[in-house]
């Protein structure tokens, strides 16, 4: 886990619990100093299908959470392909970047 997303985290806990903030930075690095995760947020998913309601996001990371292949992750491709099967559109191919456009549109359907 970034600090960055411990910190915000410790931060919402902080003001709902009225606990300072430190104490519970230093609980959630304990916490996370053995494991990893990655995160991806609803603007990943409306960056690839920015018509998507924040609530359509949800659904689609959702659906991600608990239907990845665990050998191969979470990624674009994993995302588009659950737009497309929800929502049957295709990702407007922002790839950060990256130039694989055709290739992942493809693998998701969308080719």
């Amino acid at each position: 886990m970034h600090q960055h997303q411990i910190e915000a985290q410790a931060q919402l806990l902080s003001n709902r619990l009225g606990v300072e903030a430190q104490a519970i930075v230093e609980i959630l690095q304990e916490y996370w100093s053995d494991q990893i995760a990655i995160i991806w947020h609803i603007m990943d998913v409306k960056e690839r299908s920015p018509s998507l309601t924040d609530d359509q996001a949800r659904v689609v990371l959702a659906r991600v959470m608990n239907t990845h292949d665990a050998n191969h992750g979470i990624n674009w491709e994993v995302l588009d392909a659950s737009i497309s099967v929800l929502y049957g559109e295709c990702s407007s191919g922002n790839f950060r970047g990256h130039n694989h456009v055709q290739i992942r549109k493809s693998a998701s359907g969308c080719g």
